[in-house]
């Protein structure tokens, strides 16, 4: 060990024996072994069936106002289709009111459209917070339940697949969905 890396390992060693001398139950901590877990929280999130659950439950909600927009969407179509075919015969200003008529439906269209985006991004949000609750919450129970000091998540660079708990709570997540819908 080079002299440098002496010099910074002493203030640390000396702070530990302070610490551990000013707050007897640190020595105590110190004789349990430390257990370090990772779970990645995307892969968690996309794998779990929580997640698809949300999904065609969200897709449900809002299928009705999809079709709304479909609808309005062949009703612009067929107007256009319809101008086409009869402008040859009919007068300006008949053609100005078709042409006022389909800008209406197509701003119709474009309001109701953007509401659904709206809609469908503050549902989907609020789903995410549920789902992200919800296994964290799992996190913290398997992380008690099997005597972890810490686990780790986000930001975290390299983990050894020894340490990488998220197949477990997968499993985990896994079986409380399928004893849900059994019981649900």
């Amino acid at each position: 060990m080079e002299l440098r890396e002496f010099r910074i390992l002493i203030p640390i060693w000396v702070l530990g024996g302070a610490l551990l001398l000013a707050d007897p139950s640190a020595a105590a901590a110190v004789k349990t072994p430390l257990r370090i877990g990772y779970v990645n929280l995307s892969l968690l999130l996309h794998e779990m069936p929580q997640t698809a659950a949300a999904q065609r439950l969200l897709n449900r909600e809002l299928s009705g106002r999809k079709k709304l927009l479909l609808k309005q969407l062949a009703e612009i179509k067929k107007e256009k289709l319809a101008m086409k075919a009869g402008n040859a015969g009919i007068s300006l200003l008949q053609r100005m009111e078709n042409e006022q008529r389909l800008n209406m439906l197509r701003e119709r269209y474009r309001t109701n459209q953007q509401q659904y985006a709206e809609d469908f991004s503050l549902a989907r949000n609020q789903a995410l917070v549920n789902l992200q609750r919800l296994a964290v919450r799992a996190i913290r129970a398997y992380g008690k339940q099997h005597h972890f000091t810490v686990i780790l998540g986000q930001e975290v660079f390299f983990a050894s697949p020894g340490i990488d708990l998220t197949p477990k709570i997968l499993a985990s997540l896994r079986r409380i969905f399928s004893q849900s819908r059994k019981h649900g």
